[in-house]
């Protein structure tokens, strides 16, 4: 049975990227001069295996970095990536993935599906999500969090749509 986000997740959340930063060290140099000059938010499934002791098989970040200016870090760094057609970044670490994308390229804000807002910048993020089940975001330094979808999916054991309409 999966387990609602809680205040006690973040301290799993704390771990479990730990874990892949020290398992990853060139990504753990990356994520580093992300952080230094942009927020980045883990969105899905990451943290909903944090909460459930799991392991995950990717990692899935948005960041507030211009997408020129993420590229240009990752064509500095060792990392093996590639681009797709809608600009997402995939990072292939050996047997685990990375998927990036900058806050322009979300493809909620960028159709306009849902409004950024800056000051609510996760739960923005969070109703960007197609399903309930995926609705649950975290910002990886402050570990604050937005899970209200994911948490009603787990209590109402109903996996429902959120993106029907705009927000």
């Amino acid at each position: 049975m999966l387990k609602p986000i809680t205040y006690n997740t973040k301290e799993l959340f704390s771990h479990k990227i730990k874990e892949i930063q020290e398992r990853y060290v060139p990504f753990e140099g990356f994520l580093n001069q992300v952080l230094a000059s942009s927020p980045a938010y883990v969105v899905g499934g990451f943290l909903r295996d944090a909460a459930n002791k799991q392991e995950s098989r990717d990692l899935d970040i948005i960041v507030g970095l211009p997408h020129h200016n993420l590229v240009s870090l990752l064509q500095k760094s060792t990392l093996h990536f590639r681009i797709n057609r809608m600009n997402g970044v995939k990072i292939l670490l050996d047997d685990f993935q990375v998927d990036l994308w900058s806050i322009e390229n979300n493809w909620a804000f960028k159709s306009d599906v849902v409004k950024k807002n800056d000051d609510y910048i996760l739960q923005s993020i969070a109703n960007g999500c197609f399903y309930n089940y995926d609705s649950l975001v975290i910002d990886i330094n402050s570990k604050n969090y937005r899970a209200s979808g994911y948490n009603n999916c787990i209590t109402k054991n109903k996996l429902d749509i959120i993106q029907r309409r705009g927000i």
